[in-house]
């Protein structure tokens, strides 16, 4: 039996204005405030620079206040699919929205090609081909 995780309420509206998260953070819940189905392809196809660089540099830490804020992106943007977590999925969520942030920063230097229209947290989607050598 899978063990389903308590679903949590994310407040967006504190999310938006919690001035200690990163603005990529704050923006996405802005932008689920406004429209909560969102394609995650496209949503980071759309982030800014210096939002992707605070995510590699929010993915290349340990500390409990980085992780938990991956968590929490992974959340919105896995809820903004329809897609609720089991607590099994919640972290390995974590690693992909890691390894997602990596492999968009690697995109955005033209080293590899990012296949947005594939990105996804529904399990479904999981064997789609991410990534690809330029």
């Amino acid at each position: 039996m899978e063990n389903q995780t308590e679903h949590f309420t994310i407040n967006y509206q504190n999310v938006a204005n919690a001035p200690y998260l990163t603005s990529g953070t704050r923006r996405l819940a802005r932008m689920i405030m406004n429209n909560p189905y969102m394609v995650v392809g496209e949503y980071f196809q759309s982030i800014t620079m210096e939002e992707l660089d605070s995510f590699v540099e929010l993915a290349s830490k340990t500390d409990d206040d980085s992780v938990s804020e991956l968590l929490l992106i992974s959340e919105m943007l896995s809820r903004s699919e329809g897609v609720y977590n089991t607590d099994d999925e919640v972290s390995e969520n974590v690693g992909f929205l890691r390894m997602l942030v990596a492999a968009i920063s690697l995109d955005r230097k033209k080293m590899v090609k990012v296949n947005y229209e594939n990105i996804s947290f529904s399990r479904d989607m999981m064997n789609r081909i991410l990534v690809e050598p330029r």
